[in-house]
């Protein structure tokens, strides 16, 4: 047990905080800080080891994934879906007329029977 280290130490995470990928910017020209000078800030690119690009491969793999309908192809579904239940509705319609006038024409008819 010759390791004199706190449980504390143990605990910490082992990185090397001298290998973070920061870039400084030479400060030593005086300047003016504008909101277009951002880039005078310092970078951050990731830990040492760690491909700065790797998040954008991931977003190139899932932007060529083959997705769903376009837009305009929903649109004319749902167009055409409109149309067919506006048909459907109208043929309802009809025959619930076409029944109401059977009903009327049977119930004036039990009438004159005397029922």
């Amino acid at each position: 047990m010759d390791d004199q280290r706190t449980l504390r130490q143990f605990a910490a995470p082992d990185v090397n905080y001298n290998d973070f990928c920061i870039e400084y910017s030479d400060v030593s020209v005086p300047f003016e800080l504008k909101t277009g000078l951002i880039h005078l800030f310092p970078r951050f690119s990731g830990l040492a080891g760690e491909d700065p690009h790797e998040h954008l491969k991931e977003f190139e793999v899932v932007c060529s994934a083959p997705s769903g309908p376009s837009l305009e192809d929903i649109v004319k579904q749902m167009a055409a879906n409109n149309l067919q239940f506006q048909q459907q509705v109208d043929s309802t319609l009809k025959t619930l007329q076409t029944q109401i006038g059977q009903l009327a024409t049977l119930v004036n008819a039990m009438q004159q029977g005397g029922l």
